[in-house]
């Protein structure tokens, strides 16, 4: 999947890791290919979000992240439709949630856009192992929810390496999918058409694809998808009349 800035759209190219000579020494460390200098490249991830105001900025997040927990519930459903032991979605379940909320109202600077923290900060911040909470950065990536530059910096060593890999600069993208829900929902207009076509997005495969025999006729998912429209449809009315 893709994934737009805000304002903008960027692409993103996944670089393979190698090994540096230290000239020195003739030592061998892992830098990953085509990382970029610290400060060099960062300008192009960072940008102030809802132009730098904190309000409207963890607004804007909280949104996201609510798009993000509908579309982690409908792929997790299009996937039990296949194979019914399937138990995440495409975010990986909790784990891709909770890393991604961590980003959004944690760990990024609303003013600037400033994003790099370490995959062990974020990994011992929540409780998750290194690689979890690396795998889940990555789930994260592939559904357009994020993206990063990889860096180095210079040691000012003689005779070490001369350079080390330091924590990504990431930035924060909205899915192509959930662009117009979430703009609908930050600027509090809620327009008709988007709720319905969004609403009716997730609840697609319940009423259409092919159910496992397990299920009941009223599955638990279709009570939470007929208690979230309920729920919206309440914020809805709620605006219109104020």
């Amino acid at each position: 999947m893709t994934g737009l800035a805000i304002g903008a759209a960027l692409g993103f190219t996944q670089h393979k890791r190698s090994r540096s000579i230290d000239p020195n020494t003739g030592a061998s460390f892992k830098i990953w290919r085509e990382s970029f200098n610290e400060g060099e490249r960062e300008h192009t991830v960072w940008k102030p979000i809802a132009e730098g105001d904190t309000r409207k900025a963890r607004r804007w997040c909280r949104k996201l992240l609510r798009c993000a927990r509908e579309m982690e519930v409908k792929t997790r459903s299009e996937r039990q439709a296949v194979s019914p032991k399937a138990r995440n979605g495409m975010l990986g379940g909790a784990i891709g949630l909770d890393v991604l909320e961590y980003l959004l109202l944690e760990a990024v600077r609303y003013s600037s856009g400033k994003l790099e923290p370490a995959v062990a900060t974020i990994a011992a911040a929540l409780g998750y192992s290194y690689s979890a909470t690396h795998r889940a950065l990555s789930l994260l990536r592939e559904a357009g929810f994020i993206r990063w530059i990889r860096r180095t910096r210079p040691t000012g060593s003689r005779e070490g390496p001369q350079i080390e890999q330091i924590p990504n600069a990431y930035e924060l993208l909205v899915p192509a999918e959930a662009t117009a829900i979430v703009k609908a929902y930050t600027e509090g207009t809620m327009e008709r058409d988007a709720h319905a076509n969004w609403y009716s997005w997730l609840k697609t495969l319940v009423y259409t694809a092919p159910k496992p025999a397990r299920l009941s006729a009223k599955s638990s998912l279709e009570q939470a998808l007929a208690r979230l429209g309920s729920s919206l449809e309440r914020e809805s009315s709620t605006r219109r009349e104020c």
